[in-house]
């Protein structure tokens, strides 16, 4: 009897990672290394998640047909898309899900969706994914609201929003306070840009040229200290490769910044990750993140940074709006960016304002979730202040 942990082989860092070619590395981390950041989550949320095996999904086919599982951890994200590679790969997953016989268990279940959808139309395969973790748990772990009004039009009630796990790295329950004092001190310390080492989480780049946040960004990059933290394929081969060939979607010089410049600036600038605790660590000596990924911000506002999610699509907005994260939609970043970090931190301080309070009723309901699959919490689940008596219809 053992339990298992979908969906990769590493759960807090890649081992002998300096081996690894581009590709190897997107196949190890899934295709983004915030995937990394998820997985180490659950180390916050569940006792003894080390007697779980890390598998990937053809692992788990072979387990599930020669040996008897006890019990299968899901780290999901946002699984539920509306694309066709998500119907394909959620066949895959469906079926093996179906073939366990024990309790599987999911973990921040999310949609993918535009941004201000009320519910997303899910094709069948990833409706018969959403059916199958119904039934194999007593209990789901959503992402947000958007997830659960969705799940609830397929007829699933057995589900609720606790956001991800992600939001528990620092067992410090009164974190929020503890970055709004840092953000005060460094409001009342610096007066320019050119004074804060700043982090920046990866731009999406689908279509970068026309992204005022990302060429804000780039602007950022190039006049201020600061580092750029890479999470997508996008960047690897330019960053681990034999060429150097800027990815087409970093093409800027209809912009304004050439070739040269932009190599230049990604070459000093850009970084990755493959390990969490490396991540943590590098994040703590900024002043200040702000960025488009999720992980890449969260991570830095784990490590106590004063950080700025840029809300470009349903799944980043709503899952910051059930977390009070410090968000600003990217029209407003566009238009308005920060003119001192005075300016910024004042930002932080007033976005801050709902974090602690929400974050325990967030703990709590990811204790109720986790006692209701016949799981044990972390003991820093259990260091953080009741929240049940705040939970709300979502």
């Amino acid at each position: 009897m053992r339990g298992l942990h979908l969906d990769l082989n590493w759960t807090s860092a890649i081992d002998d990672a300096y081996k690894l070619d581009a590709d190897q590395l997107m196949k190890a981390t899934g295709g983004n290394f915030g995937n990394l950041v998820f997985r180490h989550a659950l180390k916050s949320i569940l006792s003894k998640l080390d007697s779980f095996l890390p598998v990937t999904w053809p692992e788990a086919r072979q387990f599930s047909s020669s040996e008897k599982v006890e019990c299968v951890l899901v780290s999901c994200a946002n699984w539920l898309g509306t694309s066709e590679e998500d119907e394909r790969r959620n066949l895959g997953r469906a079926q093996i899900i179906e073939s366990f016989d024990c309790p599987v268990v999911p973990f921040g279940l999310g949609v993918q969706a535009p941004s201000g959808a009320e519910s997303v139309e899910l094709g069948p395969n990833t409706r018969r994914l959403a059916e199958a973790l119904s039934l194999k748990c007593n209990l789901m772990s959503l992402r947000d609201s958007l997830t659960a009004r969705t799940l609830e039009g397929l007829g699933i009630s057995n589900a609720i929003v606790t956001g991800c796990p992600s939001n528990f790295i620092n067992p410090d329950p009164w974190l929020g306070k503890s970055i709004v004092e840092r953000a005060n001190g460094v409001a009342a310390r610096v007066s320019s840009w050119g004074q804060v080492r700043t982090l920046i989480s990866e731009v999406g780049t689908s279509n970068l040229r026309s992204r005022k946040s990302g060429l804000k960004s780039i602007e950022f990059l190039h006049r201020y200290p600061s580092f750029y933290v890479l999470q997508s394929p996008n960047m690897m081969e330019f960053m681990v490769g034999v060429e150097r060939d800027i990815p087409a979607g970093y093409n800027l010089t209809e912009a304004g910044i050439t070739e040269a410049e932009l190599r230049a600036i990604l070459l000093s600038k850009a970084i990755y990750f493959t390990s969490v605790d490396a991540w943590l660590d590098f994040s703590r000596t900024c002043s200040f993140c702000f960025g488009n990924r999720v992980h890449g911000t969260m991570v830095a506002l784990q490590a106590g940074v004063p950080s700025i999610l840029i809300g470009h699509d349903a799944r980043t907005e709503g899952l910051a709006k059930e977390m009070a994260l410090p968000m600003v939609a990217e029209e407003s970043f566009s238009a308005d960016f920060w003119r001192s970090p005075r300016e910024a931190m004042s930002l932080v301080i007033n976005l801050m304002e709902e974090y602690d309070d929400r974050r325990s009723v967030l703990g709590s309901r990811f204790k109720l979730f986790v006692n209701e699959n016949d799981l044990e919490p972390s003991s820093v689940l259990s260091g953080f202040p009741d929240g049940s008596s705040r939970f709300f219809v979502s």
